[in-house]
């Protein structure tokens, strides 16, 4: 029996355990008492509770958020990691779930359900990560649990980018790639892949705005160059190819922004150059030049024989659109040099800088590399507060033509604002005759995920 009760301007429907409140025949909310049923993968069961996250600010575009659930907290992150909202509420979760975490589902203030990763979910230390795809027009963010009898939900999909992958590039394709084809070169080449399957990944609009899109199949492999110290991790779907970068040098792979061996010598150029984006400018004595086309040609070459039709660089780093700016400087050879790079970040402000990292160093320890305002033997290290002090950061190194100097280093500094309000300045010291390399490469940098939403307390609510 179906009961109406009108409350003011409201009205609230009763019907068996569903209880659905209405205004002007707009649905404002569903609740079911009693256990909810109709999540997929019941299988004959029903959920008890669920975590209730309200929305304060609402998203006007699709985006991503991340719950994580230790032994006290419910938190809520940004993809890019910022806390938006906490409680200590946690014992109501994992007193509930189920031991394997199937029982688990995200839905809106609508029941409707949501795609998420289970990227961690570690019953006995208490430890989840449920990475969510929040609709735009979302008033809720909901995690369902404590149906003893759920199977695995067919909302969960596989999150295939891994913590390293600080800085993607995105390249859609202007034809369907054909995979099988791909496949059958990278065996007949050696080159060792995997089959994902039902894989969140980024797909990047005409409108050059970010959505997430679910593929039923990619493929994942470590491509070699033709130098020996540069890899690119890709992702290729049928559409878009991804190339995972570590800004940081955490690649397992050498999967970095920079070639990493030696502190110096010519194995310093920038791994992620491409004819695609950006504005490249490089010394007489660069060699390596646009190594990410060679993989890029490699792969719409044996899938077809499609190309790029628009591409961008994107990063977890940020939650707006910024800048990536990229500098190498390499001073080894014969006869005096003095190599530098010097961006002026003024339009865009200090405050806009978000990562910087340096790597570099000097033979038979000399302090022949500068930065900002320190000389350096050696150094690898996150220089985000130093960058921050100064709107001119000055990257230096320098071969005084006594016996034994030579010096090289890389800067990648990552930031929110306008690209096209950063200049630069250089000096390059490339000779032709030698192996050595100075290169400057600028890229907008469009965020993995938008930060656009505002969040209330998280609290446990029954069904």
């Amino acid at each position: 029996m179906v009961e109406v009760t009108k409350i003011g301007n409201k009205t609230l429907v009763m019907d068996g355990k569903i209880l659905s409140l209405f205004r002007r025949g707009s649905l404002l909310r569903q609740m079911y008492y009693g256990g909810y049923e109709d999540f997929d993968g019941a299988n004959g069961g029903v959920w008890k509770k669920y975590i209730n996250i309200p929305i304060k600010t609402i998203p006007l575009s699709e985006t991503i958020y991340v719950v994580k659930i230790d032994s006290d907290y419910v938190s809520v992150y940004s993809a890019d990691g910022k806390l938006k909202a906490q409680a200590p509420i946690a014992s109501g979760f994992w007193d509930l779930v189920r031991s394997d975490g199937n029982d688990i589902r995200a839905f809106d203030h609508l029941l409707n359900q949501l795609y998420f990763s289970l990227d961690e979910f570690d019953y006995e230390n208490k430890l989840a990560t449920i990475r969510v795809i929040l609709p735009k027009n979302s008033e809720e963010l909901n995690i369902a649990f404590g149906n003893n009898f759920a199977i695995e939900s067919i909302y969960k999909v596989q999150n295939p980018i891994p913590s390293w992958a600080t800085v993607m590039y995105l390249d859609i394709a202007n034809a369907t790639l054909d995979l099988a084809s791909l496949k059958s070169k990278l065996e007949s080449d050696g080159i060792s892949y995997e089959i994902l399957s039902d894989v969140v990944l980024p797909y990047l609009r005409e409108d050059k705005s970010i959505e997430y899109k679910i593929y039923n199949s990619a493929i994942k492999f470590v491509k070699p160059t033709s130098d020996q110290y540069t890899y690119h991790t890709c992702i290729v779907t049928n559409e878009s190819i991804i190339v995972l970068f570590s800004h940081n040098f955490s690649s397992p792979d050498n999967s970095n922004l920079f070639r990493t061996l030696n502190p110096y010598s010519t194995q310093h150029q920038i791994a992620c150059v491409t004819s695609r984006v950006g504005t490249f400018e490089y010394g007489a004595g660069t060699t390596l030049g646009y190594i990410l086309d060679e993989t890029l040609d490699y792969i719409y070459t044996n899938s077809g024989n499609a190309n790029t039709l628009r591409a961008t660089f994107l990063s977890v780093l940020i939650d707006d659109e910024g800048y990536m700016l990229q500098g190498v400087t390499n001073d080894y050879g014969t006869g005096t040099s003095e190599s530098w790079i010097q961006f002026d970040i003024s339009g865009v402000g200090t405050e806009s800088v978000v990562k910087a990292w340096l790597r570099g160093g000097a033979a038979n320890n000399y302090a022949d590399v500068f930065y900002v305002d320190t000389w350096y033997v050696t150094v690898d290290a996150d220089v985000t507060d130093k960058t921050k002090t100064t709107t001119t950061p000055k990257m230096l190194t320098r071969d005084p033509a006594a016996y034994g100097h030579a010096a090289g280093a890389t800067i990648v500094i990552i930031g929110v604002g306008d690209v096209n309000k950063i200049t630069y300045t250089k000096q390059f010291a490339d000779q032709s005759g030698y192996d050595w390399c100075d290169e400057v490469y600028i890229n907008k940098l469009l965020p993995f995920s938008k930060d656009i939403a505002t969040f209330g307390t998280p609290r446990i609510m029954e069904f």
